[in-house]
């Protein structure tokens, strides 16, 4: 989803620019690239695409309101949070490039990515390592929260946060968002939590050298 620039003051379309500029910047510095294997790489870049289709399937109900799978949850599993806020940032570079308002998308280009990228990885990344130092190293464990739950939670930070800006910002009513939006969120953190739960229980079955978060050695127990 691109927010409307001209919802929003220059000086926060500015901050959030230079704040998504040097998170990315963070990102370059912090991951660990020469450790990169053929199929990590290979795996990144696949889901990268797999998630720009799905972004293709959105509905749109309100100028800034539009409503699709994020794909934050499954990139950060697979790819690591360094790689996911990359691979989000380029596609939401691109989703702008091709928007009918280029000027606009790439002017509240930071505040869009920090809404849909930043806060569902962060999310996902931090239950992540709650899980790893409070729960037992469990496949079941990993599956259910950090992918399912993850996922499910993601979207509905994304959507709250999305909802709480254009509140306190008189962007739209509050009754308009309670009982008109954020339900909407709601019914999308299913469909994302169903779609990120299967394909990373796919994976970590048939292909766990593609999902960064997930070592047989630390999930995967022998009696």
């Amino acid at each position: 989803m691109l927010l409307p620039a001209e919802f929003f003051s220059s000086s926060l379309l500015i901050g959030s620019n230079l704040a998504a500029l040097w998170l990315l910047g963070y990102a370059v510095r912090h991951e660990a690239w020469s450790s990169l294997t053929p199929v990590e790489t290979r795996s990144w870049l696949i889901y990268t695409l797999a998630v720009l289709i799905s972004w293709q399937w959105q509905a749109s109900v309100n100028p800034g309101i539009s409503f699709h799978l994020l794909g934050a949850t499954l990139l950060t599993l697979i790819a690591g949070p360094w790689r996911a806020l990359l691979a989000m940032a380029a596609l939401l570079i691109l989703t702008a490039a091709f928007s009918p308002q280029v000027s606009s998308a790439f002017s509240s280009l930071g505040l869009t990515f920090l809404l849909t990228a930043v806060l569902p990885i962060a999310t996902t990344q931090g239950l992540l390592q709650l899980t790893q130092r409070r729960l037992p190293h469990n496949y079941f464990i990993y599956i259910f929260i950090n992918a399912f739950a993850a996922a499910a939670l993601s979207m509905l930070i994304h959507g709250i946060s999305l909802c709480v800006l254009y509140a306190l910002l008189a962007i739209y009513s509050g009754d308009f968002l309670l009982n008109s939006v954020l339900p909407v969120y709601f019914l999308m953190a299913w469909p994302e939590a169903f779609i990120t739960g299967l394909t990373i229980s796919l994976l970590v079955v048939w292909s766990p050298g593609t999902v960064s978060s997930f070592k047989d050695s630390q999930y995967l127990h022998k009696p």
